[in-house]
């Protein structure tokens, strides 16, 4: 009879063949070791003559954090390593801005449902040490006041330092902009790679045969293809909807749409019989027929930014969309990434069909494939974190869905705040 995973298989299970096959070079080890002895929940050391990098796990967090987790902890300290966390000029600088330089950037690599469920693990065994220490009405409390683990996010550090939107969190533009660092950062940063003094030319070798290997080379396609914002490859991943609230933008949505609305003519079978006797005389009778001029229902593009940044906020299309339905708007849905993943025309009473992505960020397919089916008008909903704007389309309205701080450079705009 088969015992549970060990701490160290639940970690390997947890990681993509790409990345498992790394510790197959003897150039990258990874290993769990108990909590008393780690300063971190996980980090990446180079001892002097081991000639490879050891990822060490915290044991606890280990056997606690769900799969998801412990992908992305280990994409995070694989990020250190080919990212070069560990130079000379690195070492120079003990300051906290230069840790979170390297934080921002690693972890703009990093889907955000991975980044959520490292939050979700470091929450879960600090409540669960609380809880060991000062007893469970302390880790209760501790709960009830929304007490967790925040991880350093590359957007609030680029705000920080003031980097340019235009450019993405990299540490060769933050570090400059946060040396010395004037604000203080409610987040616990877990720094590079440790190395052993004297082993910083050793590190630089290793580094460089990994890179080089094919091993290493199919590892860092793994994780150059999940960045948040600028990504190009599509996530393609199946994504359930959430049952959020109806959001405060809705209405404004909603409003917007029944300005869309036209009123056509239409010949139409009508009670209110046309004078016969003048029509008879122009020979133009037709017998309880005539023109009515009717509202026609209104068609609406919804398109969905569904990247990797937007995993936890994308959810909230579905009941602002859900309500523009009820409101008998026809809803032409789309979604995606890099590229469309879900294109459907909804009307009244249809069901939402559940989105897909996950993957990269490039909202011009998405626009391009909604203005072809030239809706009355169309709703961008997005982070706006993307690498340029679609080209303004001739002949529909828009209206950007976006949060504080983005101006998109045509159409109408509603600002929407993420959930604290």
């Amino acid at each position: 009879m088969t015992g549970r995973p060990s701490p160290l298989e639940r970690v390997l299970s947890a990681l993509p063949p790409r990345l498992a096959g790394l510790f197959e070079t003897g150039l990258v080890a990874i290993e769990t070791v108990p909590a008393e002895s780690m300063p971190h929940h996980a980090r990446t050391i180079l001892r002097k003559g081991d000639f490879r990098f050891t990822i060490q796990v915290d044991e606890e967090v280990a056997a606690a954090a769900s799969p998801t987790a412990l992908r992305g902890m280990v994409r995070h300290e694989l990020g250190h390593i080919f990212l070069a966390h560990f130079g000379p000029e690195h070492a120079a600088c003990a300051l906290p801005c230069n840790i979170l330089a390297e934080e921002a950037e690693v972890n703009h690599y990093l889907p955000e449902e991975e980044l959520l469920a490292i939050e979700e693990a470091f929450t879960a065994v600090l409540l669960l040490r609380l809880a060991r220490r000062g007893g469970p009405l302390l880790a209760q409390l501790a709960a009830s006041l929304g007490v967790r683990s925040a991880l350093v996010r590359p957007n609030m550090v680029s705000a920080m330092a003031g980097l340019s939107p235009d450019l993405p969190p990299l540490w060769r533009y933050l570090h400059p902009l946060l040396h010395p660092l004037d604000e203080p950062l409610e987040a616990s940063p877990c720094g590079g790679i440790q190395v052993e003094e004297g082993a910083l030319g050793e590190a630089m070798g290793v580094a460089a045969a990994l890179a080089t290997s094919p091993r290493g080379k199919e590892a860092a396609a793994e994780l150059g293809g999940h960045r948040q914002s600028w990504g190009s490859a599509a996530g393609e991943s199946a994504i359930t909807w959430k049952t959020p609230p109806l959001p405060a933008w809705a209405q404004e949505v909603m409003a917007w749409a029944r300005r869309m609305a036209k009123r056509d003519w239409r010949l139409v079978r009508t009670r209110r019989r046309p004078r016969v006797d003048i029509l008879r005389a122009t020979r133009m009778y037709i017998p309880d027929r005539g023109y009515e001029r009717r509202r026609r229902r209104t068609r609406v593009a919804f398109a969905v930014d569904t990247s990797g940044s937007m995993a936890r906020d994308l959810h909230y299309a579905h009941p602002a969309i859900r309500f523009l339905l009820a409101h008998g708007v026809e809803v032409h849905f789309l979604c995606g990434d890099v590229r469309v993943e879900v294109d459907a025309l909804l009307r009244p009473g249809d069901e939402i069909p559940e989105p897909r992505g996950g993957g990269g960020t490039d909202i011009c397919p998405l626009v391009e494939a909604a203005v072809a089916h030239r809706p009355d008008g169309l709703v961008v909903y997005t982070d706006a974190l993307i690498p340029r704007w679609p080209e303004e389309p001739e002949g529909t309205a828009i209206l950007w869905v976006v949060p504080p701080g983005h101006l998109p450079p045509y159409g109408e705009v509603v600002v929407w705040r993420p959930p604290e």
